[in-house]
């Protein structure tokens, strides 16, 4: 089953790694290698029989790229290519967009095959932990950016004309009131009233 002193990369083994300090100790195979002093390396030691192996293993930094899933990109033309797939340890068609993607990305299937040769799907979590994260997640934050502009301005649009509106009706139901009537004319109606009743009894034959 080996032990936790196993990195693909040089660069995580270094990083890892960094500052410890330790006396060397040798496995059942001979191999000499170096691992941390501390109160729990006192109680047990590592297992090292496949201390061997381990250096016979060799994976390149540059193959990061070879277990990301195969990216269209953003463009909208229809390029056949092929990528490497771990899980199969071959390569397959897809067909590329022209534009952004990833470097998982071959023109060629020999191509394609002597870039990823050794990938298994045993390093697809190590390598993907590692790999930067994919250059379209910039657009789409981008994209989010600005839907919620959008949606801010249409709010504010639809609540300027509601308002607007508002002020409108109140002004005409203002202006459509008539003023009560006053004192004054309430009088001068009542006398014509009364001279009109008075007229009308008098001239009636």
């Amino acid at each position: 089953l080996g032990n936790k002193n196993n990195y693909l990369r040089e660069e995580e083994c270094i990083l890892a790694c960094r500052g410890v300090q330790g006396g060397p100790l040798r496995g059942s195979s001979g191999a000499q290698a170096t691992f941390p002093q501390g109160p729990s390396m006192e109680r047990r030691h590592p297992d090292t029989s496949g201390f061997d192996e381990l250096q016979r293993i060799h994976f390149p930094s540059d193959k990061g790229h070879c277990v990301d899933l195969p990216d269209t990109g953003l463009c909208k033309e229809s390029i056949p290519r092929w990528y490497y797939n771990p899980f199969s340890e071959h390569c397959a068609r897809f067909t590329y967009g022209g534009c952004y993607g990833n470097k998982n990305n071959f023109e060629e299937e020999q191509q394609c095959l002597e870039s990823c040769r050794g990938i298994s799907k045993k390093d697809v979590f190590g390598l993907r932990r590692e790999s930067p994260l994919p250059s379209t997640g910039s657009v789409e934050v981008g994209v989010a950016v600005f839907l919620v502009i959008c949606i801010v301005v249409v709010v504010a649009i639809l609540g300027y004309c509601f308002f607007k509106n508002q002020r409108k009706d109140f002004r005409g139901h203002h202006h459509c009131h008539h003023p009560p009537p006053t004192p004054a004319s309430s009088t001068v109606s009542t006398t014509e009233d009364t001279e009109h009743l008075v007229y009308n009894h008098t001239t009636r034959p």
